[in-house]
């Protein structure tokens, strides 16, 4: 009987699973596609148009620039430390990190498709927001004296891979590194909900649920532990954001998933070593205590527009 138990629950499982990334295969399909062209664009010379632009629009196009660019934060950094070298604005160079690290536009697209649109805008107008954000208060407290930087000398310049590859290459290198990371949540997620059906433990998370609803609970204690557990759990979007789409079903709040997905990537481990690389131990605490703030408050101003 147990066996049997098993069986019905693998196959549902991977029922539900091929399901749910036959759905999401287009969405998947066009943030690649984009991502490919924009790796396209990149490559045209434009290095010192960018080292003229005034400070007071440098912060902000960098930012817009970090959250339209389809490589992760380690991706970007040897072009940003490179350019730091030769005078690029420090508050820019954060923006572009930070944004970065947040959003890109194939985690946009994903968003849509698993958590719908609204939430996907509010994630990429808030990790262009905390861009900015994080830009002017660095230059704000060089200005007041703070060492936030490391040292020219002390900065480490990986070497930038320059990729020979077609478009159509480009396309695949994005395809099998979102599928394995899509296939994996949406496997792990879909499996979660089949135990939690098969056990009653749905049952009991739909009736917490109904009771928090009842007691209209704030929606900025939801972005908190949204935020909060986002920096140990994340570990990329392709993974967690089936995980996140389970979980929606039991009616937890919105603005605990939009503070999420704004703290856990510029958070987790990898995007911290990297924003590691150009500020100084003590700046990259503020930084992840900012980031924490500001994803909390962001989720909560955002909670009546989400509920």
């Amino acid at each position: 009987m147990n066996l049997e138990i098993l069986i019905r629950g693998i196959t549902l499982t991977f029922k539900q699973s091929t399901l749910l990334i036959t759905d999401m295969l287009p969405w998947i399909l066009g943030g690649a596609l984009i991502a490919a062209c924009i790796q396209k664009v990149q490559r045209v010379p434009f290095e010192d148009k960018i080292l003229k632009i005034h400070t007071a629009l440098a912060i902000p196009i960098a930012s817009v620039s970090g959250a339209a660019s389809p490589l992760c934060t380690l991706g970007t950094l040897p072009v940003v430390t490179a350019f730091l070298v030769r005078g690029l604005h420090r508050g820019a160079a954060l923006a572009f990190l930070s944004s970065s690290s947040i959003i890109t536009p194939q985690i946009a697209i994903m968003t849509a498709g698993f958590m719908g649109p609204k939430i996907a805008i509010l994630q990429v107008t808030g990790g262009i927001t905390a861009g900015i954000t994080a830009g002017l208060l660095l230059t704000l407290a060089e200005q007041n004296g703070m060492l936030m930087f490391r040292a020219q000398d002390s900065i480490d310049i990986p070497e930038a891979r320059h990729t020979k590859r077609s478009f159509m290459g480009q396309v695949s290198s994005q395809l099998e590194y979102s599928l394995f990371w899509l296939v994996t949540g949406v496997v792990f997620s879909q499996a979660a909900v089949v135990l939690s059906d098969m056990s009653g433990m749905s049952d009991a998370l739909c009736n917490a649920s109904s009771l928090n609803n009842q007691g209209n609970p704030p929606s900025g204690l939801f972005a908190f532990f949204g935020a909060l557990l986002s920096a140990p759990l994340y570990s990329c979007g392709g993974a967690v954001l089936p995980i996140l789409a389970a979980l929606r079903a039991y009616g937890i709040h919105e603005s605990f998933f939009l503070a999420f997905l704004i703290c856990g990537p510029a958070t987790r481990l990898r995007s911290a070593a990297a924003v590691g690389k150009i500020l100084t131990p003590r700046a990259l605490t503020y930084y992840l205590l900012y980031i924490l703030v500001f994803s909390v408050l962001w989720a909560f101003t955002a909670g009546p527009i989400l509920h």
